[in-house]
Formats: structure tokens, C-alpha cells, sequence
């Protein structure tokens, strides 16, 4: 991949955790729901899981962003 090109996926990236940002849901309440019960474990684990990726998903725009700029300013 071209530096150009791992620029144009860190923006897009970007651009897409904005728009999670602005439009996402606020509400996580609902594992709650089900008290005392095997259901409320297995989404109290999905909600660590989802966690864990929004991380991901947030942070990691920088990786290809950041590796195009420096292949872009090494090269030259």
C-alpha cells in the first residue's frame, strides 16, 4: 500500500468514528433488565466485548494514519 493510500483509510476511518460518535446510541442500561439471571452475565460479557472493539474502533484510525505519514515523510 502507497502512503497515500493508508492516509485515505486513516481519514475515512476517521471520519467514520465521528459519525459513530455523533449518532450513536446512549443508552447501555438494558443488561440490567434481567437480574440474577444466566442472561444478564452473558450481556454483561457482551458489553466488556463491545467495549473492547469501540476501543479498537476508536483509537485505531491512528494506526494507518499515522504509518502513511511516516512512510509518506521517510520516503522523501
Amino acid at each position: 500500500m502507497t502512503p497515500k493510500e493508508m492516509i485515505t483509510i486513516g481519514l475515512a476511518w476517521f471520519a467514520a468514528v465521528l459519525l459513530w460518535l455523533r449518532f450513536s446510541p446512549r443508552q447501555w442500561g438494558h443488561s440490567w433488565d434481567a437480574k440474577g439471571t444466566a442472561k444478564q452475565a452473558v450481556l454483561i460479557a457482551g458489553m466488556y466485548v463491545a467495549g473492547l472493539l469501540y476501543q479498537v474502533f476508536v483509537i485505531g484510525w491512528l494506526v494507518p494514519l499515522g504509518w502513511g505519514i511516516f512512510r509518506l515523510v521517510r520516503r522523501q
